[in-house]
């Protein structure tokens, strides 16, 4: 079973690397506005990464955050933040690992967390019409994932010492 999960998580994100890496001319124009706007109003050095998206690193602690765009009107985006990866490999410590994660996913607001490959991935997913409504709660996003960072951490460490 866990073989078949790993299978289908891989592929997931296979295609969604092979998709992201062959952008249409909206999505890159799309992308070349995000990219101004991290680089100008937001004072990031965002680039792209060999599969085509959107890297750069925050400035508060330096983690590098992902932006991923698929579909064109409206555009799914994708934020990432750098995540967190699992100390050891044993049951206690992934079961403290799935609770902290849950614990956040129904705290927080607008931001997912998953466990996967050993790493707690963190990520805000949202639909948007034009790059303006994705600038409007830009700020926001990138709070709620410190945020989220910050309270899975508090979580997993209070689940440790117990």
């Amino acid at each position: 079973m866990k073989k078949v999960f790993l299978i289908v998580i891989f592929t997931c994100l296979t295609v969604a690397i092979s998709a992201q890496t062959n952008l249409t001319s909206v999505q890159k124009e799309f992308q070349s506005k995000i990219i101004q706007f991290l680089n100008e109003e937001e004072g990031f050095s965002p680039r792209l990464n060999q599969s085509n998206t959107i890297v750069f690193n925050s400035k508060n602690d330096g983690e590098q955050h992902w932006i991923s765009i698929y579909g064109e009107a409206p555009f799914f985006v994708m934020i990432h933040r750098e995540g967190y990866p699992s100390e050891g490999y044993n049951a206690v410590n992934r079961q403290n690992v799935l609770l902290a994660a849950n614990k956040v996913n129904e705290t927080s607001k607008a931001v997912k967390l998953f466990y996967a490959d050993r790493n707690v991935l963190f990520s805000v997913e949202q639909y948007v019409h034009t790059e303006i409504d994705l600038f409007y709660v830009f700020s926001k996003n990138m709070e709620n994932l410190a945020n989220a960072k910050e309270l899975f951490l508090k979580e997993y460490k209070n689940l440790q010492n117990r």
